[in-house]
Order: structure tokens, then C-alpha cells, then sequence
């Protein structure tokens, strides 16, 4: 009889060990959602960011904004959605006259980065301090055990103090989404890692006073225009053909596309108001967000020529996923408005001065669950409006300031007789 040791692996001879491939670097801009998963860019904007499902725009998707009267508020929102795209090295296509789209310029940081770790290690050694007074009686003795265990740091590191009336902040879903954060300052971990991945802000803040200086290692504006002919032929066909050709050669770079004031007779031919030629320009549009995923698309749509009651605007809402509307107040009420927070007083400042209501009609749904809007805790069941100042552009929710002499005119009575009641 033959005897063989038992629980002993066969080795596997001629069969090489093949690597782990590497896995990809990802881009820059781009994150995966801390509520769903999906890939996101930013659209420059930090509030329009927090007001949609996914906390930024998602790769593959579209969004319009659509803005009542004259006033020309969705610029703003574009111009920085342009700016963010330069700064992260995306492709941003502008379909507008060459030069015409300025980019606001970059909000300059006040302080050093050693000023922000002495503040960071000030507020670490004061938490440290609050957490003495923690225990009270019997629970002191038990902190005394755990320091003289040497378990301090241990249980300080497992339980932490929590507010029930906030919320976690964006940085640790993110972290827990999976995704490698780097503390400022911070060397790479290794030294094959690219310098360019150092350290990356998802959005950027800007300053609409200024205009962006484009850095040489940066993709410039690349401007597209329609064809001014007065034949059949569609005047989209150019720019379809264009934006078709570069999503083939370079499939995996984040592309941007612009289209300010769609159909704007200042800049597209009369030919192009045609339903057949926008409709098929719209699902061109379409098939390239579903063909190539990198591709994010941002449109302002002018109301005062083109209303809500036209079929024509009603299936560009239908083709498009997402759509914002912009409600300007009148001119003299966002003037002589006081601020929405009730604790600024009368003197505010213009920035905070609400210049209309902003609504979102259609957010982009990604997922089985039907994310809609307001992922991060920001416009849920709220009225939102949004002020464009001298720099920013704000989104936040409104609320009517209270009317005064409301509460007088109805104890005014009630008061009248009292003070009857105690005359001698």
C-alpha cells in the first residue's frame, strides 16, 4: 500500500504568477458620490453642488437652467462650471463667438498652510481638554482604569461626541465612500506617485470680479459655432461632428460642453428654431452622454423667448436630465430686500440679499432608489433662492422676513382695555 500525508496542496508547476493589474489613477475633478456611488464632477458652484442628488454633476448626464425675463443670472453659473473645467484639466467646448466666455478668476486663500496646522492642533489639544470633564462620579473611576491601562487613547479614538442637530460633514462620507484623502500638506506616499494628484480641491472658489489667467499645461477654450447658412441642412451638424470626433480619440479625458443661450438669435441662424433640427440636436446630445460617460453637458435656456408654454421648451425639459429654473425678483424688491438670516440686521451686505427663487423641476435620477434632490441635507421640501453678488453665486433656502406691527395690530385691543382697567 502506497501512503500519502494528507492536507498537503499540490503545487501547480508551469503556472507562472500573474500580476494584480494596476489599478487606474483617477481623474482630477472627479469623485465618486458620497450618497450613490456614481462618478461626479463639480459644476464650480459649492451650492449648486450640495442642492443636486449626488452632491456634484454626474458624468454622462445634462443639465439646463432656464432663467425668466432679461436678466442674464445663469452666465454666472456657467462661467464657473467653464473655470472649474480648465482648472482640473477637463476639455471644455463652449458653442459661443470666439472670446465671448470669461472666466471668473480664482479666490485667492488667506493665510498659510502653517498657520491652518497651528489651528488644527489648537483645536485638537481643546478637545482633548473639553473630554477631562466628560465623567462624573462613578465614570471617573473608570477613566482612571482606562489611562492606567494605557487604553486612552484607544476608547478616545472609538467613542466620539456627537450633535444630533447637524450634519457629518462632506469630507468624511467621502472618506468613507472610499476615497483617498490627503491631509493638507501631506507627501505623496510614495514616490511613484504624479505630482499632479498632490493636491486637488473638487471645486474651487471663484471671484466674478476677476478673470482666470489659464495655465499653460491647462487645455484652453475650445469655441464652436453653428453653420450660418440658410439651406436645410441642419446648422448643429458641424458641432455634433466636432464634439464626435474628439469623444473617439480620447475617450477616457472629462469633456465639458457649454451652450450658453441656446437659440439665441444673436448667435444661432433662424433656420435653427426649427423643432426638427433642435430635437435632432438634442438627441445627438444624448447618444454621446450614453456612448461616452466622461461627457458633461450644461445649457441656459432664455424663457423670455422661448416659455414654458411651448412644446418645444416642454420636450427639451423631457430630453434632458436635469432642469433648473431661475425666478428673478423684481429689480426694486432685490434691491431694497432685507436678508433672508435674521440674525444680520438691517445692514447686510449685497451678497446676501436674495435676487430670485430657484427651482428644480427635473433632477437627474441614477439609481434604483430614485435619489432626487437635495443628497447632502440641502433643499429638501425648502423654497431655495439665489443671489448672484460683486463674487460668488448662493443658493440657499428662503424664508419671508417677518412683517412688522403684525403682532400689534392684534393685541392692541386687548392692551387698550388693560390699561383702562388700571387708570384710577
Amino acid at each position: 500500500m502506497s501512503f500519502r500525508k494528507r492536507n498537503i496542496t499540490l503545487s501547480q508547476s508551469g503556472v507562472p504568477n500573474t500580476p494584480s493589474p494596476p489599478k487606474p489613477i483617477p481623474s482630477p475633478g472627479i469623485r465618486p458620490s458620497p450618497v450613490s456611488g456614481t462618478q461626479i464632477t463639480s459644476t464650480g458652484t459649492a451650492s449648486l453642488d450640495k442642492l443636486l442628488a449626488v452632491g456634484g454633476l454626474a458624468l454622462g448626464s445634462s443639465l439646463v437652467i432656464e432663467e425668466e425675463g432679461t436678466t442674464d443670472f445663469s452666465s454666472s453659473l456657467l462661467r464657473c462650471f467653464a473655470a472649474e473645467g480648465v482648472l482640473q484639466g477637463h476639455a471644455v467646448f463652449v458653442v459661443a463667438p470666439e472670446g465671448s466666455m470669461i472666466l471668473p478668476g480664482e479666490v485667492e486663500e488667506k493665510g498659510s498652510r502653517g498657520k491652518s496646522r497651528e489651528a488644527e492642533e489648537k483645536m485638537k489639544i481643546a478637545w482633548r481638554y473639553e473630554r477631562l470633564g466628560a465623567f462624573e462620579g462613578r465614570d471617573r473611576g473608570m477613566r482612571i482604569i482606562f489611562a492606567s491601562r494605557n487604553f486612552g487613547a484607544r476608547f478616545s479614538d472609538l467613542l466620539h461626541d456627537h450633535d444630533l442637530h447637524s450634519l457629518l460633514p462632506e469630507r468624511l462620507l467621502i472618506t468613507m465612500a472610499g476615497v483617498p484623502q490627503r491631509q493638507p500638506g501631506a507627501l505623496p506616499a510614495g514616490d511613484s506617485d504624479p505630482p499632479a494628484l498632490e493636491t486637488t480641491s473638487f471645486c474651487h472658489a471663484y471671484d466674478l470680479t476677476k478673470r482666470l489667467s489659464i495655465p499653460p499645461t491647462n487645455i484652453p477654450l475650445t469655441y464652436l459655432s453653428p453653420a450660418q447658412s440658410l439651406s436645410e441642412i441642419s446648422p448643429f451638424n458641424q458641432i455634433i461632428s466636432t464634439l464626435t470626433t474628439y469623444l473617439i480619440s480620447n475617450p477616457q479625458t472629462p469633456t465639458r460642453l457649454l451652450i450658453p443661450s441656446l437659440l439665441s438669435p444673436l448667435f444661432y441662424p433662424p433656420s435653427s428654431s426649427q423643432p426638427h433640427h433642435v430635437l435632432n440636436f438634442i438627441h445627438s446630445l444624448r447618444s454621446l452622454l450614453r456612448i461616452t460617460p466622461a461627457l458633461t453637458i450644461m445649457i441656459s435656456w432664455p424663457l423670455a423667448l422661448y416659455p414654458r408654454t411651448l412644446p418645444l421648451t416642454r420636450w427639451v425639459e423631457t430630453l434632458l436630465d436635469g432642469v433648473i429654473l431661475l425666478q428673478p425678483f423684481p429689480h426694486a424688491y432685490s434691491i431694497e430686500s432685507e436678508p433672508t438670516t435674521p440674525t444680520s440686521g438691517g445692514n447686510a451686505k449685497d451678497d446676501e440679499k436674495m435676487q430670485g427663487l430657484l427651482k428644480v423641476l427635473k433632477a437627474p435620477v441614477l439609481s434604483e432608489r430614485g435619489v432626487g434632490v437635495g443628497g447632502l441635507g440641502v433643499g429638501n421640501g425648502e423654497d431655495m433662492a439665489f443671489a448672484v453678488g460683486r463674487k460668488r453665486f448662493i443658493i440657499r433656502p428662503f424664508h419671508l422676513p417677518p412683517v412688522e406691527g403684525e403682532e400689534e395690530t392684534a393685541t392692541t385691543t386687548e392692551e387698550k382695555k388693560k390699561a383702562k382697567d388700571l387708570e384710577f
